[in-house]
């Protein structure tokens, strides 16, 4: 029995495993070396190629850095931005071939219609002008052939030549009529446009026909209107004038520009038609209103010229005007409105009545008024219906009349001054100090500019200012204001018993009190135009009352507006100010109680009476006093 274990042949290694490690190659460990025995068995033969496995040894991939990660992003984006516009390019620049393409066969397809057109077009025309000619060539011919056979029978050829003229007279009818149905659409038009032409250029107008006479030309029939009222306009009394005169016959024709008649020459033709004794003459017109005609120009002018110079200043650069518009007109004029020059000179040098208004004063009296203001007692009562049947009060309207000059003259002329205008104030808030206390830390200066400016007075009475140019000389310095913010607690005043009137200090809900010694408001809040307070007449000197404590913030005087006034702050916000005083108690920063005497009632600055001018303002703001103090 043979040995199972196979013999080793001599030279041969004995079969080992390969490092898988140390070859790309190996056996698979399943797979057993070409006549190596089976344990236990017979042995087979080596392992074929397909039952081999490869392995390789792989290495671990290492994460690339961020750089190189970066790198990459970004190539591979380029990459595909590349080639997305190399594809769009050459799909746009498929289409705009294909365009050109299209367009160009477009074009070789129109222009070959064209020339198939243009061919056609000649083709017609050529035969259009060589058809007549080729029938007037086959006549001549058959004209000749006949006739030859005519002369070749002995026979008269007149009947070949009557054909042949037959032909050329159709051929010439055929051109005439063809000339005339294309030149007659143009002449026609051509002599329309020259009509509309020629009836658009000339110029229409009436011819007035006035009592059978032909007396001018005019555009349209509105225009006679005009001249109507300039004929009434020349007359002072109608009654003494024929103005029922006969209605003017109106007729279209054509006229020229020279042949218009101005309205002043028809004017003066239709009073010469109007049958009464005219004259030539100068009126004058006032406000275009016809005062009478002279027949002394000169005269009427330098009166009117002397006029004007009287009321000259001898300022530089000065005109006068009259406030009325006055003009002098030339003209045929009825003689019943040719006047004297003597009625002429008393109407423009006498005076006419003027409204004003007058304002009741303490101590008037209706009789005191009209004494007072120069106008009859009877005519104050006309003007003013109820003026002396009741009592009138301190503050009322009463209209008056005043004389002026019938030619007032306004006098304008140009001015250079100086004037001071207010410096700015900051207010610097400091919690240190209670509400109402203020310190000026750094006074303020006004400023300085010239003005210049164009004035405008009636007989010496300013009416307007016109600001032409200012130019500031001197700038104005800022003024610093330390202003309390604490809010302590209120301070209890005692209002003083200055008067045996009841109620004359009486405190309202809001804490303010009647400033002055009885009274009642005659005046109140926007009263009249600008008036921003309260007026309450009363005699001169009397007391006036501080309405709530607080500091005394403003001391001033002015020969306008408010005159010698006080200004009380009474602090969160509010103040008070007392205008037109007569004499003043008080000086800047001292603090007052409620009640205490500031001043005394008068009518200094711009006042018609005495009296006091109350306000009331919060935070700037103009309040109501009436709100405050009541009305009695």
């Amino acid at each position: 029995m043979a040995d199972k274990k196979t013999k080793k042949t001599p030279g041969q290694k004995p079969d080992k495993p390969i490092d898988p490690a140390s070859a790309d190659k190996v056996i698979h460990p399943s797979a057993k070396a070409k006549g190596a025995p089976k344990k236990g068995g017979k042995s087979k033969e080596a392992p074929r190629l397909s039952q081999v496995t490869v392995r390789r040894k792989v290495k671990k991939e290492a994460k690339p850095s961020l750089w190189d990660f970066t790198l990459l992003f970004i190539y591979k984006n380029l990459y595909i931005l590349g080639v997305t516009l190399l594809r769009r390019g050459l799909r746009y620049r498929r289409q705009a071939r294909l365009y050109w393409l299209h367009q160009k066969n477009a074009f070789f397809r129109w222009q070959r219609h064209t020339k198939a057109r243009l061919h056609l077009l000649s083709g017609r025309l050529s035969r259009l002008v060589t058809s007549p000619i080729d029938k007037l060539r086959d006549a001549h011919s058959l004209m000749k052939t006949e006739a030859e056979a005519c002369r070749a029978a002995n026979h008269s050829p007149m009947r070949a030549y009557s054909k042949f003229i037959e032909s050329v007279w159709h051929f010439v009818w055929t051109i005439l009529r063809t000339v005339f149905n294309h030149v007659a659409p143009v002449v026609a038009v051509v002599f329309l446009i020259t009509t509309v032409s020629n009836t658009t250029s000339r110029l229409m107008g009436l011819s007035v026909e006035y009592k059978g006479e032909i007396i001018g030309y005019i555009r349209r029939e509105q225009d006679f209107t005009t001249v109507e009222k300039q004929v009434t306009n020349r007359v002072i009394d109608t009654g003494n004038f024929n103005l029922s005169y006969e209605l003017p016959k109106f007729t279209l024709q054509e006229v020229s520009e020279d042949m218009i008649t101005p309205a002043k020459t028809m004017v003066d033709r239709v009073i010469m038609a109007s049958g009464d004794a005219i004259e030539q003459a100068y009126g004058l017109y006032i406000n275009n209103v016809f005062q009478g005609a002279v027949t002394d120009k000169e005269t009427l002018l330098q009166t009117l010229v002397e006029i004007r110079q009287q009321h000259a200043t001898g300022r530089s650069g000065e005109r006068m005007e009259f406030e009325k518009k006055v003009s002098v007109r030339e003209g045929l004029y009825p003689t019943a409105s040719v006047v004297p020059f003597e009625t002429i000179g008393e109407l423009i040098n006498s005076y006419e009545a003027h409204e004003q208004i007058y304002l009741v004063q303490d101590g008037d009296t209706p009789t005191g008024i009209a004494s007072k203001t120069g106008v009859p007692y009877s005519r104050l009562k006309e003007m003013n219906p109820g003026f002396g049947d009741a009592t009138i009060v301190v503050g009322d309207e009463v209209r008056i009349a005043v004389a002026r000059p019938f030619m007032s003259v306004k006098n304008i002329y140009k001015t250079t001054y100086r004037e001071e205008f207010d410096y700015p104030v900051e207010e610097v808030k400091s919690s240190t100090h209670a509400i109402g206390y203020r310190e000026v830390a750094k006074e303020g200066v006004s400023g300085v500019r010239q003005v210049t400016a164009e004035i405008t007075t009636i007989n010496g009475l300013e009416i307007s200012r016109d600001i032409l140019e200012t130019k500031v000389l001197r700038d104005a310095v800022e003024e610093r204001v330390i202003v309390g913010t604490n809010n302590p607690a209120a301070i209890i005043s005692r209002a003083p018993s200055v008067s045996n009137e009841p109620g004359s200090t009486e405190v309202s809900s809001s804490g303010f009190i009647w400033p002055t010694n009885g009274g009642r408001i005659t005046v109140g809040l926007n009263g009249y135009y600008g008036h921003t307070g309260v007026d309450i007449p009363r005699p001169v000197g009397t007391p006036v009352y501080a309405s709530a404590a607080g500091y005394v913030t403003a001391v001033k005087y002015q020969n306008y507006a408010y005159g010698y006034h006080v200004m009380i702050d009474h602090g969160n916000g509010y103040s008070t100010l007392y205008a037109h005083n007569s004499s003043i108690n008080v000086e800047v920063g001292d603090y007052v109680n409620q009640g205490d005497v500031i001043a005394g009632v008068g009518r200094t600055g711009n006042a018609t009476g005495n009296h006091v001018h109350f306000e009331v303002r919060y935070k700037g703001k103009i309040m109501n006093p009436v709100n405050y103090i009541g009305n009695r």
